[in-house]
């Protein structure tokens, strides 16, 4: 459909994921404080999660089109893009530990990206909303969590 000069697809989202766990908010917690000792504020939405791994989650990255926009500092920059990302995730995957985190990195400022917990792996990883890696980052020192 086109309004104006703007194109609107509309997409069957998928099924979401089977989960093979269930995770709890408090235990969740925990595992992140763990793996980031200094981190300073957290926050999780909800009292359960289901498990998702990274190739579950690499399958969902897939419909990301928000990678495509248009980088705008300012305007839409970091912090859009992985808040474009969460939204996304909150409709095609419910209940599965992803949000948004902000961190400091060594020498080179304050970036804001996604976060989400492997539970075949044990560990929480980055996303980066701009181009879907999923990594580890020792240089990247997170300072808060959502979600």
């Amino acid at each position: 459909m086109i309004i104006g000069n703007t194109l609107f697809v509309f997409l069957r989202l998928p099924q979401p994921p089977e989960s093979k766990a269930t995770l709890g908010r408090s235990w969740l917690e925990s595992k992140l404080r763990k793996q980031f000792p200094t981190l300073k504020y957290v926050e999780f939405l909800d009292d359960a999660y289901n498990g998702i791994t990274q190739t579950q989650l690499n399958d969902l990255l897939q419909l990301n089109y928000f990678k495509n926009q248009k980088y705008v500092a300012d305007k839409y920059d970091c912090d859009n893009y992985s808040f474009s990302l969460k939204g996304l995730m909150s409709n095609i995957a419910p209940n599965v530990p992803f949000g948004i985190v902000h961190v400091d990195i060594d020498n080179d400022g304050k970036h804001s990206l996604n976060i989400f917990y492997d539970f075949e792996n044990s560990k929480f990883y980055y996303v980066e909303p701009q181009s879907n890696k999923i990594f580890l980052a020792s240089n990247y020192k997170p300072y808060m969590v959502i979600i």
